[in-house]
């Protein structure tokens, strides 16, 4: 368990920068996210990153 609470730590350094590169038009051109999809996929990392505090935690404290 404590392996996966490592591994977890990586998740949001790979979703939020991917996030904002496919949001960014300078980048991605005229394939670059639309608002609607920016913020679905911000809400989802975001909860993705809530979960891995949560599972942070629950390790943490002897609960999981």
């Amino acid at each position: 368990v404590v392996s996966q609470v490592a591994l977890s730590f990586g998740i949001p350094f790979a979703i939020i920068p991917l996030m904002r590169l496919t949001a960014s038009p300078e980048v991605m051109g005229s394939y670059a996210n639309n608002r609607p999809l920016r913020v679905t996929g911000f809400l989802i990392a975001a909860v993705i990153v809530a979960l891995n505090l949560f599972l942070v935690y629950l390790t943490l404290t002897g609960q999981g």
